[in-house]
């Protein structure tokens, strides 16, 4: 029901219970003891985001030259994702055959360019996308 100022008396009930959360007093009323009992929802009108794009677009570069995919590659700085790669197979190696393998960044960067250059996708996230993932990269991407 709404009171004289067009709010909701649920609206008005929570904000004295927002306000006063932090000196609750034993002789608080009915309403407001019954509001901490059991929380309702609050129906609010759906206000829809704003959806305009503010950023810049890029234009194709005008010498015609794209990028190859290896500097199409490098733009997602993924260094800390390849550390990580590399970290945990050398983990996994000591583990499973009690020899340190030493992989470097390098040579997980390589593996992974040539598995991507031979299986191709239509974009170089649905190697590891749910939906059209392959396997043989996605599981070595985390």
């Amino acid at each position: 029901m709404e009171n004289a100022k067009g709010k909701n008396d649920d609206d008005v009930l929570l904000a004295r219970l927002l306000d006063d959360a932090d000196d609750l007093k034993p002789n608080m009323d009915k309403d407001l003891a019954s509001l901490l009992s059991s929380p309702t929802w609050i129906d609010i009108p759906f206000q829809a985001p704003d959806t305009e794009f503010k950023g810049t677009m890029e234009r194709a570069p005008d010498d015609g030259n794209l990028k190859t995919l290896y500097q199409f590659f490098k733009e997602f700085k993924m260094d800390k994702m390849l550390n990580d790669v590399v970290t945990e197979t050398n983990i996994y190696s000591h583990q499973k055959i009690k020899t340190i393998m030493r992989t470097t960044k390098k040579e997980v960067e390589i593996a992974l360019y040539h598995r991507m250059g031979v299986v191709q996708a239509h974009c170089i996230h649905s190697h590891w996308e749910n939906s059209t993932r392959y396997e043989p990269v996605a599981d070595r991407m985390g």
